[in-house]
């Protein structure tokens, strides 16, 4: 089963932080789906381009427009580059292609504030993507102990893992092992095995 990889920047990218979670995700039989380091960037200039846009509409003014007309010209290039790089991997990806800003930010819509331009909604909008795909099974959310964000994302963990029908667990790291993440990694990657067999009869 594919296991969506998400939370906070640092943790989820650092195997240091992470106490190597990626690879105890497939020593337990998963198939890790991280977020890139780039949809932070990708989905900051979005929001950002929107309340510029927003802004011109109110109040129109050249400070305004340039806001605009950066934060799309930014948009157009991240884009552009990043159909380059899917095509060049080609049948690679399969179905692992990155949902765009804009859906992850329609998708986290019912959970956080579409102004929000943290970790939440990008981490909540980009899980209810890929949970569509046939082959997701579950979701991981890692975060640093007492991270404000992911406390905001573990409160709205079992209203999106009802709507998802995915098995999501948050894991929280303070630096210290703990023999209870890998039991509960472990166990949702059996759940995640099990909830793909039963969507696809195999």
């Amino acid at each position: 089963p594919q296991i969506v990889l998400a939370g906070e920047f640092y943790v989820r990218l650092d195997d240091r932080c992470n106490q190597d979670i990626a690879r105890k995700i497939e020593k337990a039989g998963g198939e890790v789906l991280i977020s890139p380091a780039v949809e932070i960037f990708t989905y900051t200039a979005h929001i950002t381009r929107q309340e510029a846009r927003e802004a011109l509409q109110n109040d129109r003014n050249l400070g305004a427009f340039f806001t605009d007309r950066g934060y799309s010209w930014m948009l157009n290039i991240a884009h552009r580059h990043e159909v380059r790089l899917s095509e060049a991997a080609g049948n690679l990806l399969a179905d692992q292609h990155e949902p765009p800003p804009l859906e992850i930010q329609e998708r986290a819509r019912p959970y956080v504030s579409r102004h929000y331009g943290g970790e939440p909604p990008m981490t909540i909008g980009r899980t209810a993507c890929f949970a569509d795909r046939e082959r997701v099974g579950g979701a991981i959310f890692v975060a640093p102990f007492t991270c404000m964000p992911g406390s905001v994302v573990e409160a709205q963990q079992n209203a999106l893992q009802e709507e998802i029908n995915i098995p999501v667990i948050s894991i929280y790291y303070d630096g210290r092992e703990d023999t209870n993440r890998e039991e509960f990694i472990e166990s949702l990657v059996y759940q995640a095995a099990q909830k793909v067999k039963a969507r696809t009869g195999s």
